[in-house]
């Protein structure tokens, strides 16, 4: 028995080497051999996470019928130990990995079953998470009505737990769903909500994304001086994630309403200053202008040049003036009191709150009230 042990042990070192060199397939030959002694072994709980990593290697190789076979293996196992909290998380997967392949009505199939696994345990967090993905499927197949029920309702159990950091990406995906029905005037609404969030948590990622979808929709409405500072201040948070990705889909939009006569050069070339103080770097210039692309030691020139440019300054977020309004007005519609509300401006930038700042706090949360 111990033998058996010490076999699964070793074949777990190589399965781990394997992976960190990124050699998938023999990564899964080594974790097969790790199922065969775990059903020696009748070790139920190991055998569902292998199968559970099996899938994932399956994934990492773009092998999904044989993802989907390890996943349903994992289930099956997780069924006969009654834990149904790993259960739905395998069917979180699934749904992802149907996804994946564009069958998203087998994802929300997938996804339906977790909220109802989630929902039978009383998991209000996952509840919350199940309909978002619910909300992606029905986007997907373009039933909007159902996405924006689901997405509001993921929004308003994540409201009632206070959990500040996913309520970002909820309201940016209610923004897809106006704009794709060409309700613009919503879809910036949730934008910019949106972008509250992000800015509240910190998430770069985020604010990068929903400055990038603002300029995407002001372009749309022809608004050339807010499209291009949306696309600007996207570009620049990109360069603070040092992921090429990011920026070349940025630059890309801006060549491409560049060459189309959206934006012109002298526009280009002030909108930049405003937000940096200097001139359009020539790499992005040679892009923009004459279609160069970047090469990637530009991209990471620019990523140091800008590093310190991330939107997010602790000492301004949200702590004055019309943005501190918004911020009061945002954690007021969770049913915040006002020493929630200073505890979470303190969790948030990890600074402590000033008297001035109480002060301030407190007068717009009386004039709020007020109008409320």
């Amino acid at each position: 028995m111990k033998d058996l042990y010490e076999q699964i042990e070793n074949y777990m070192i190589l399965a781990d080497a394997a992976e960190m060199v990124e050699d998938f397939k023999a990564a899964e030959k080594h974790y097969l051999k790790i199922v065969k002694l775990e059903l020696q072994l009748d070790e139920k709980v190991d055998l569902a996470n292998s199968y559970y990593h099996l899938g994932e290697l399956a994934e990492l190789q773009e092998n999904f019928k044989k993802a989907k076979k390890y996943y349903l293996k994992c289930i099956e196992i997780e069924m006969q130990l009654n834990d149904k909290h790993n259960m739905a998380g395998t069917y979180h997967q699934l749904g992802l990995l149907m996804e994946k392949q564009k069958d998203f009505e087998k994802a929300e199939e997938y996804y339906q079953t977790m909220l109802e696994t989630y929902v039978a345990i009383n998991d209000e967090y996952n509840i919350s998470v199940a309909y978002h993905q619910l909300g992606l499927a029905k986007q997907m197949q373009k039933d909007f009505k159902k996405a924006e029920e689901y997405y509001l309702k993921s929004l308003e159990i994540k409201s009632q737990l206070e959990n500040v950091n996913d309520l970002g990406i909820g309201y940016y995906q209610l923004g897809r769903v106006a704009e794709e029905q060409e309700d613009f005037t919503k879809a910036e609404e949730h934008y910019q909500k949106s972008l509250e969030f992000y800015v509240m948590v910190s998430d770069l990622k985020g604010i990068v994304s929903a400055y990038y979808q603002l300029g995407i929709l002001y372009k749309k409405l022809n608004a050339k001086d807010g499209s291009l500072k949306c696309y600007f201040l996207a570009l620049l948070g990109s360069f603070s994630t040092n992921e090429i990705d990011y920026p070349q889909t940025i630059l890309n939009n801006i060549r491409l309403a560049y060459e189309d006569g959206f934006y012109d050069k002298e526009l280009l070339e002030k909108a930049w200053y405003v937000e940096t103080e200097e001139d359009l770097p020539k790499a992005i210039k040679r892009y923009i202008f004459e279609g160069k692309k970047l090469e990637e030691e530009e991209y990471e020139m620019l990523f140091e040049m800008y590093e310190d440019e991330t939107l997010i300054d602790n000492e301004e977020m949200n702590l004055e003036g019309e943005m501190l309004e918004n911020f009061v007005r945002l954690v007021q519609t969770m049913g915040l009191t006002e020493e929630e509300v200073i505890n979470m401006v303190e969790e948030t930038t990890g600074d402590k709150v000033t008297p001035e700042m109480k002060a301030n706090l407190k007068k717009i949360m009386s004039i709020i009230d007020t109008k409320g």
